[in-house]
């Protein structure tokens, strides 16, 4: 589709005035055939826009008002013989918005608010107008808003529906501030364990775990932390959250069964610990090392030059008296003595291969 658009041509001198063409013949108005672009709006500001589609606007500030500190522009601008306003707390701004009622007026679809930063930045969202997507119906509007609501509930109230007749005895353990009380929940022949510093984050955590096996649930993001809830990994199988929940109970048990009446030592930052498991069946785990320390700090604030040492993270610890089982399960073997090697049945001792990097 082309548009065609007479302009008077007119040449000047170099100083800009009027050459005189008495003795020319009048030269006749040529015509200028442009093809109509299409138009990205989704990249660019109002007033790109409309220059694009109506050349030589001209913008006009009829108002400032406001203290200097904080002034306030109305400008306006005439198309098509009707004049548009926009007010805005700078120039910009308001020819934006002269120009965004501008291309409301003739546009035929809406086009969305745009975010207009304080250094004047405007940004539009990117646009489809070509979709042919139908919009949705209230019975989608309200199934949608039925499934946010249940995403929204917590796993012990979504136990009490789902499993109306379960069983929930709680343990109170003075010995342990982080896991002071231990609920066990019972449905049909299953058993599910859960700990907290009080009743309700044990009974939380009790019921997310059930409900993860059961019924496969992802508790929302906005949940407590300390309720046994796994949002920040959407894509982890089942299985492995099972085992994780089945790894941190044994290190805690190991930890409370070592520090048993020792208050002294049982206050913690972090709690870390080493399980090796055999034959990956997690009901044989045995747990190798529980250390406390520090919380272990992230890459970007490890020191590289030396100044500072990392020694004391339970994370490091539990590395540390790992090694120096494997040091211990090597010197067993070369007095011929059992090690956890043997519990290997079908592997021959003539294929073991064993290394350690210092």
């Amino acid at each position: 589709m082309t548009e065609v658009m007479e302009m008077n041509v007119e040449s000047f001198g170099a100083s800009g005035e009027k050459r005189a063409n008495d003795d020319e013949a009048p030269q006749p108005t040529k015509k200028v055939k442009t093809e109509m672009r299409q138009i990205n709006i989704s990249e660019k500001n109002p007033i790109s826009v409309l220059n694009e589609i109506k050349v030589g606007l001209k913008y006009t500030i009829v108002e400032q008002s406001g203290p200097p500190h904080n002034p306030t522009f109305k400008v306006k601008v005439d198309v098509d013989g009707q004049t548009y306003y926009g007010v805005g707390n700078s120039k910009k701004l308001a020819k934006s918005d002269a120009a965004m009622k501008v291309l409301n007026s003739f546009i035929q679809f809406p086009i969305p608010g745009m975010i207009i930063t304080n250094n004047d930045t405007i940004c539009m969202p990117r646009m489809d107008f070509t979709s042919d997507q139908m919009p949705c119906k209230p019975e989608n509007v309200a199934a949608k808003a039925n499934k946010n609501r249940t995403l929204q509930k917590g796993p012990l109230m979504m136990l009490n529906e789902l499993y109306p007749n379960s069983e929930m005895s709680c343990v109170n353990n003075e010995s342990d501030p982080y896991a002071r009380f231990q609920v066990t929940l019972k449905i049909g022949d299953e058993t599910f364990v859960g700990s907290g510093a009080n009743k309700k984050l044990a009974k939380n955590a009790a019921a997310a775990v059930a409900l993860r096996k059961l019924v496969n649930y992802s508790a929302p993001e906005d949940s407590d932390p300390y309720c046994g809830t796994y949002s920040a990994l959407p894509n982890a199988k089942k299985e492995d959250l099972e085992r994780s929940d089945t790894i941190a109970r044994l290190v805690n048990e190991k930890f409370l069964a070592v520090m048993d009446n020792d208050l002294e030592h049982m206050k913690r930052k972090v709690l870390a610990g080493i399980v090796m498991i055999r034959g990956g069946d997690i009901n044989n785990a045995e747990v190798l090392a529980v250390t406390t320390g520090t919380k272990c700090v992230s890459g970007e604030h490890i020191s590289i030059n030396g100044a500072s040492l990392n020694d004391m993270h339970a994370e490091i610890l539990s590395r540390r008296c790992l090694m120096n089982y494997f040091y211990d399960q090597l010197e067993m073997l070369s007095t011929g003595g059992k090690t956890f090697l043997d519990c290997m049945h079908g592997v021959p001792k003539s294929t073991y291969l064993l290394s350690l990097k210092k």
